[in-house]
């Protein structure tokens, strides 16, 4: 199990709202925690951009708890199954599209319970 990957994993919080695998997401900047997220459902309106979708990912809930902008910062994002084994967290489109303007330099995310991938925004 790769170290790097091993905050967000643990964050991953078992829930009704998503049986079959979680999402967990750490941010860090220097060595040091800035932030971290995982999936949820959406309760608050302030999450609501688009009403079609009802869940906030692991990666932008993280980037809503940051207390300044994410430049020069690191995302580690880990997917847990339901079983306990490690899946493919690599972010998508959206996530992606929000982690390159918020000024995260590098994403590392789960491939399986060996390999991470790294993503460059």
């Amino acid at each position: 199990f790769p170290v790097t990957i091993q905050p967000p994993f643990m964050i991953t919080q078992p829930n009704i709202y998503y049986p079959k695998w979680r999402l967990g997401c750490v941010i860090k900047k220097g060595g040091a925690v800035q932030s971290v997220g995982w999936n949820s459902l959406k309760y608050d309106p302030t999450d609501v951009e688009d009403y079609t979708v009802c869940s906030v990912h692991a990666e932008i809930h993280a980037l809503k708890q940051m207390k300044f902008r994410a430049d020069g910062c690191t995302m580690y994002v880990a997917r847990a199954l339901k079983g306990g084994g490690v899946g493919l967290a690599k972010p998508c489109c959206n996530c992606q599209e929000i982690t390159e303007s918020s000024g995260v330099k590098k994403v590392v995310f789960t491939i399986d319970s060996h390999t991470e991938g790294i993503w460059k925004p």
